[in-house]
């Protein structure tokens, strides 16, 4: 699945955009086909895939979160929400946290089958 940034403003602030977003680091996570925030996600950042998250927070009730104490940097973001056994929503996106942006970074997920064990 790919993600793709939703340009406009949202209860969190205005997406970026493009891949570039303001230091520090906040986000919004939406639906693709409502705008809907998604609370309750887990959202990881990483330096590298396939490495140990850097920093894990989740959600809150806007679909918002936030990473205060990463530096500017590239990094790959990844969101996960278990709906139930057969589904769960996934958002992921790179991102570059700089000091001379001014947007957040904004993710839109979809449901999708869970993966077997």
């Amino acid at each position: 699945m790919s993600s793709i940034l939703v340009y406009g403003q949202n209860s969190i602030g205005k997406c970026s955009e493009d891949s570039s977003v303001a230091y520090p680091l906040h986000g919004w996570v939406g639906y693709t086909n409502t705008g809907e925030p998604i609370d309750s996600m887990t959202i990881e950042v990483f330096t590298q895939l396939g490495e140990p998250p850097l920093e894990r927070t989740v959600t809150d009730s806007a679909g918002g979160f936030s990473f205060p104490k990463l530096r500017p940097g590239k990094y790959f973001l990844k969101g996960t929400r278990k709906l139930n056994d057969k589904y769960v929503i996934r958002a992921d996106d790179t991102i570059t946290v700089t000091t001379q942006s001014k947007g957040i970074a904004c993710l839109v997920a979809e449901a999708e089958e869970a993966q077997p064990k």
